[in-house]
């Protein structure tokens, strides 16, 4: 994630359509995220949806729970954490208890993902 932090240092620009920064910063930050899930949490599923701005998406654990996650608009929030929440499939968009992780190297490693 210290790609990932770097790049939220820079205030984003404003667009009607995706800058040249957001694209760039989403695709660092869908390699580190994806990259954090294998090696602490062992996903066998991830899914990563680039929206205006923000971004989300599913993944599913080797023992087959699934998670939702999502990063809120880097132009207007202080991103420095993940929304992340219990889901029943890669469409529960309402899923389980709304929980918060800092965006950071290692975030999985000791994090208890909910039940």
């Amino acid at each position: 994630m210290k790609e990932t932090m770097a790049l939220l240092k820079v205030p984003f620009e404003s667009s009607i359509g995706p800058t040249k920064q957001w694209v760039d910063f989403a695709r660092v930050f869908k390699r580190e995220l994806k990259a954090e899930l294998d090696r602490d949490v062992k996903v066998k599923e991830f899914e990563f949806s680039r929206g205006h701005f923000y971004c989300s998406g599913f993944f599913r654990t080797l023992d087959d729970r699934v998670f939702y996650w999502s990063i809120s608009d880097v132009r207007y929030f202080t991103i420095d954490e993940m929304l992340i929440r219990t889901a029943r499939s890669f469409k529960d968009y309402t899923g389980g208890r709304n929980c918060f992780i800092k965006l950071k190297p290692d975030m999985f490693k000791f994090c208890d993902l909910p039940r």
